[in-house]
């Protein structure tokens, strides 16, 4: 019943719809209490929402204090919340530069093949763009650069040979700079028809 009461009251996804300010989503891809699937909801609203994905971040020390089960990323989890949080309130705030616009993700898997076509919003300074892809129910992560035909071009490619696995889950990364630092936007993850997150097995000592 507190769950219940929890989820029909408190959840964000509830409410993510009727926001009018800018909601900027960052959280973990291996969150086992905010998953994936969590985040792709909450980019369902139709208020002005960011995202990023962190890959390999979990949701900090996975309830421990202690750092015992932090397996993933999670140093780089801080700096990048900062980047985002701090660009924000330049743009939103302060009306100092623009934001740009959440980056698109269309993928298709051929064979062994993932291809994926990224559109960019160019406002800032472009400093890298990865498209970032899991096999095994964003358990795991790899990643592959994404490319344009000319500088100019809002569409990027990559491909990637796909291990045997289901589970899919991609998203684009692309990391920003502009005169006061730098932060990162992802599309919405892409995740395959049954998705279902793969979660770490939990045991105390």
């Amino acid at each position: 019943p507190a769950f219940l009461r929890f989820a029909r009251h408190y959840d964000p996804v509830q409410y993510v719809g009727d926001f009018h300010g800018l909601v900027w989503i960052v959280n973990g891809t291996q969150d086992e209490f905010f998953p994936i699937t969590s985040t792709v909801a909450l980019m369902g609203g139709d208020g002005p929402t960011r995202v990023e994905a962190i890959y390999d971040g979990d949701h900090g020390y996975y309830g421990n204090d202690q750092g015992l089960f932090d397996s993933y990323l999670n140093t780089g989890i801080g700096p990048r919340l900062a980047g985002c949080a701090s660009k924000a309130i330049r743009a939103v705030l302060h009306g100092k530069g623009v934001l740009p616009t959440t980056p698109t993700l269309d993928v298709s898997v051929g064979g062994t093949t993932l291809s994926g076509r990224a559109t960019i919003d160019a406002a800032d300074e472009i400093v890298a763009a990865q498209l970032i892809y899991s096999v095994d129910g964003a358990y795991t992560f790899s990643r592959v650069p994404l490319g344009r035909g000319d500088a100019t071009a809002e569409e990027w490619r990559a491909s990637a040979e796909l291990d045997a696995g289901t589970g899919l889950a991609a998203f684009v990364e692309v990391e920003y700079r502009d005169d006061d630092g730098t932060y990162y936007l992802t599309s919405v993850p892409h995740l395959s028809e049954g998705f279902a997150p793969r979660i770490r097995p939990f045991a105390f000592e």
